[in-house]
């Protein structure tokens, strides 16, 4: 599939860049507590306003996406919170997990680059009152990427490569196959540069910065929505109805009089943003095979007078069956299938598809 050989061959040769006279530095916040989960909620719309210090600025609106990864943990907060510092500052970082992140530079670091940081660390010790940590890191270290590397090349090629390959066929439009394409990009580069499978929030190309702030400086009428964290609440809030994730204006979009399909409505925030767009005379199914997050997503139609949303207390699938789901420990939106068990296990949950 050229668009997986392409993504392997661009990231093959950004190791060896690494590899060839390059040192790779760690960074990482020197405390075993849970410091950034102590206070997640004081950076759910930390101001970012006024800090014309350089290192201030990227400093503080790193702070800013403390929610986004909240429902991960404290180490992989530490390491997103850590990226975008590497990020902002012009270098090209990759997570080592355990909340440490691994800075490669040509020769040594720059000494702008350190004084940047060892102001940033400043910042952390006021804020938080812990060290951050800039040191060596043993040659080893870049092991990590050659095995993460073999691992995506394992199930992205050989496991799935014809699958992936034979839907992208089946797709009808280019933007359906370049969204697609895009999403194995993302899913690559997540799992060989932080660790991981997910690589969400990402914007798509067209949502630049300046566009970001348009839509941030307008006001908005934002539902009622109960059953979350304010956090999480506030994280729907803005990719779900300010960057509104769920649509490319113009191209794709959910229209008055449309029939949608919410596969995976958890307490039904993308429900109601469905619901403004169809309008009266659109209708809304909105999925949900958990039954807590079901009777949230329930109430909150009704509080925000969704009468066009139905709930339907299912999963969605090519037949009808049982499954074992996995309750996230954090939240029910991290719900997953485990595997087919019977359908007397009490565990089960029943999935059908729907024809409309």
């Amino acid at each position: 599939m050229r668009v997986v050989e392409s993504t392997f061959n661009m990231i093959e040769k950004f190791v060896r860049n690494i590899s060839y006279k390059r040192n790779i530095y760690i960074l990482y916040i020197d405390s075993d507590d849970d410091i950034l989960m102590q206070n997640q909620h004081k950076y759910v719309s930390y101001d970012t306003n006024g800090k014309s210090d350089y290192t201030e600025s990227i400093f503080f609106s790193a702070l800013s996406t403390i929610p986004i990864y909240a429902l991960s943990g404290e180490w992989r907060t530490r390491e997103e919170l850590l990226l975008v510092i590497a990020s902002s500052l012009g270098l090209s970082p990759f997570v080592l997990n355990s909340g440490k992140i691994a800075i490669p530079v040509p020769q040594d670091i720059d000494g702008n680059i350190r004084s940047h940081i060892r102001d940033i660390a400043k910042l952390f010790d006021e804020e938080f009152h812990v060290d951050l940590i800039l040191s060596h890191a043993p040659d080893e270290y870049m092991d990590v990427l050659n095995r993460r590397i073999d691992e995506a090349r394992q199930f992205y090629v050989q496991e799935y490569g014809a699958w992936a390959q034979g839907f992208m066929d089946k797709l009808g439009d280019d933007i359906s196959r370049d969204s697609f394409a895009t999403f194995l990009r993302q899913r690559i580069k997540a799992h060989v540069f932080k660790g991981v499978e997910t690589c969400y929030p990402v914007m798509p190309p067209m949502r630049t910065a300046a566009w970001r702030k348009q839509r941030e400086a307008a006001q908005y009428n934002f539902p009622i929505l109960e059953g979350c964290r304010e956090d999480v609440r506030q994280f729907f809030y803005r990719d779900t109805f300010v960057y509104e994730q769920y649509a490319i204006a113009g191209v794709v979009e959910a229209r008055p009089g449309n029939v949608v399909i919410d596969a995976g409505a958890f307490i039904g925030d993308t429900a109601c943003y469905f619901s403004r767009k169809v309008g009266e005379s659109g209708k809304v199914f909105a999925f949900e095979a958990v039954p807590e997050s079901a009777d949230f997503a329930r109430r909150n139609m009704h509080i925000n007078h969704c009468d066009n949303v139905e709930i339907v207390p299912l999963a969605l699938s090519d037949r009808n069956s049982a499954f074992s789901i996995a309750l996230n420990a954090h939240s029910n939106s991290g719900a997953s299938l485990v595997s087919e068990v019977k359908k007397e296990d009490s565990l089960s949950l029943s999935l059908s598809l729907i024809d409309i």
